[in-house]
């Protein structure tokens, strides 16, 4: 893959960052789990919110395995009621539940916040959430560790009012700075997450996907104050 000296760089980062803050996972994810969850495989418990969350996607998981005529609903349900995103129409959705792990993962990142989602929810073990906290994350991290040449990853829209002014700063890079192509840029991140996990003895990518999401709002306002 091209921009694999630069990719080594931004695992040296991730692996450096989850080292120091991976063990206030559980303190800092709060996404809250919707009631109405669609698969009898899950209980809430009493863990935390992260470790729920990750116990849940392997439910809807092992629903969408067992049950293919539930896909469409779990999608939605998946991607509307817990994600949070409610712009997709039904064909967009059914055309991103008909296709396989490989044509998903190979899309260009107009969609991601949605199909990425549907793609941790098959498959939680392999593929991990992008959306505009983890690209925000992983750009602001770069830069605020000084990496040679970070490698930038295309935003996602955002009402986030910490994200957007972070987003705004990153057209203004200077030249040394690699912008990664929308066309490639959900492979590159997914395999900086695996092989990130790989080097901190982690089975998947999940848990430093889900640190870059809680975290983003104290990376992108520190990355802001250095460039004010």
């Amino acid at each position: 893959m091209s921009n694999s000296h630069n990719l080594s760089e931004l695992i040296d980062t991730l692996e450096t960052y989850f080292s120091q803050y991976g063990s206030r996972l559980d303190d800092l994810y709060r996404w809250k789990i919707p009631a109405d969850v669609p698969c009898t495989g899950f209980q809430r418990g009493a863990d935390s919110l992260a470790q729920a969350n990750k116990r849940l996607k392997r439910a809807l998981s092992s629903d969408w395995d067992q049950n293919p005529d539930r896909r469409i609903y779990l999608a939605t349900w998946f991607v509307s009621t817990w994600g949070g995103v409610r712009t997709n129409d039904k064909e967009t959705l059914a055309a991103y539940v008909g296709a396989s792990e490989d044509e998903l993962s190979a899309r260009p990142i107009s969609g991601v916040a949605t199909w990425s989602k549907i793609l941790a929810m098959r498959n939680p073990s392999k593929f991990q959430i992008y959306d505009a906290r983890v690209s925000a994350s992983l750009n602001a991290l770069q830069i605020a560790k000084n990496v040679t040449n970070p490698i930038i990853f295309p935003s996602v829209p955002s009402r986030n009012t910490k994200i957007v002014p972070f987003q705004r700063q990153l057209r203004s890079l200077s030249d040394n700075f690699i912008k990664l192509s929308a066309m490639n840029a959900y492979q590159h991140y997914a395999e900086a997450m695996q092989r990130a996990a790989n080097r901190l003895g982690l089975e998947t990518g999940e848990e430093v996907e889900m640190l870059l999401f809680a975290d983003a709002e104290r990376l992108v306002s520190e990355t802001l104050k250095m460039s004010s």
